[in-house]
C-alpha cells in the first residue's frame, strides 16, 4: 500500500534501526510485512545495547511476530486500528499541545472524537499516557508503522493517511520515514497483481 499524502505513489522507506520508539499496528514487520529480513537486521542492530536499545509497542489484533517481540502488546480488534492511531495523535497534539499541528483547528476538530480511545480500548490511561509521553520525548526518532492483511479493511486509506499524520506531527519525515527514497522493490499494487491473475486466468 503506497502512503497518501507524501505526493508519491511509492512505500516509504521505514528506518527502524534509527527509531527509539515503535508503535505498530497490525503491521508484523519482524514477521511478514514488505521486507522483513531488513527490518529484522534494522531492529535487532537497535536493541544490541541494553542501556540505549529501542522500545516496540505493538497494538495486535492477531498473535505475531512482532508482537511476541513487543516490549508492550495490547490486543486490539480489526476495527480499533484507526482508533489506535488517532487517539494517540490526540493524545500528542491536542492534549499534550505538541508538534506541527498543534493548534491547528482543523486538526483538533478531526481528532476530538478520539479523546478516550484509551477507556475503549481498555488500555490503562497511565500506559497509555506513556506511549505518548515517549513518542514526544524521541521527537524525529520515532516510528509509527501500521499495514499487512489485518488492515486490509474499508477503512484502510484512512489508517494509512493517520499514520502518516502521527509521523509528520511527531518529526520523523525524513529521519526514520525516507518518503522520497522509497522502497524501489515495492512499486506494484494490488490491482496490478488482479489483473495479472486474471490474465493468466485467460491464457494471457
Amino acid at each position: 500500500v503506497s502512503q497518501s499524502r507524501y505526493d508519491e505513489d511509492v512505500i516509504p522507506y521505514f528506518r527502524f534501526d534509527k527509531a527509539k520508539v515503535i508503535v505498530s499496528i497490525d503491521a508484523d514487520f519482524l514477521g511478514t510485512w514488505l521486507a522483513p529480513a531488513t527490518f529484522t537486521h534494522q531492529f535487532a542492530k537497535a536493541r544490541k545495547n541494553p542501556k540505549t536499545m529501542n522500545q516496540l509497542i505493538s497494538f495486535d489484533s492477531t498473535y505475531s511476530l512482532t508482537g511476541a517481540n513487543a516490549d508492550v502488546r495490547v490486543r486490539i480488534k480489526p476495527t480499533q486500528q484507526l482508533a489506535v492511531v488517532m487517539g494517540l495523535a490526540h493524545e500528542i497534539v491536542v492534549k499534550k499541545n505538541f508538534g506541527k499541528y498543534a493548534g491547528n483547528s482543523q486538526a483538533k476538530a478531526a481528532l476530538e472524537p478520539f479523546a478516550d480511545v484509551a477507556s475503549q480500548l481498555k488500555v490503562d490511561k497511565e500506559v497509555w499516557a506513556q506511549v505518548a509521553a515517549n513518542l514526544i520525548e524521541n521527537k524525529g526518532k520515532s516510528l509509527v508503522v501500521a499495514g499487512g492483511l489485518p488492515t486490509m479493511t474499508t477503512g484502510w486509506k484512512n489508517l494509512q493517511i493517520a499514520v502518516n499524520f502521527l509521523n509528520s506531527a511527531l518529526g520523523n519525515d525524513g529521519s526514520t520515514v525516507e518518503s522520497k527514497m522509497g522502497l524501489s522493490s515495492l512499486k506494484a499494487s494490488h490491482k496490478d497483481l488482479a489483473n495479472l491473475i486474471e490474465e493468466m486466468n485467460a491464457g494471457k
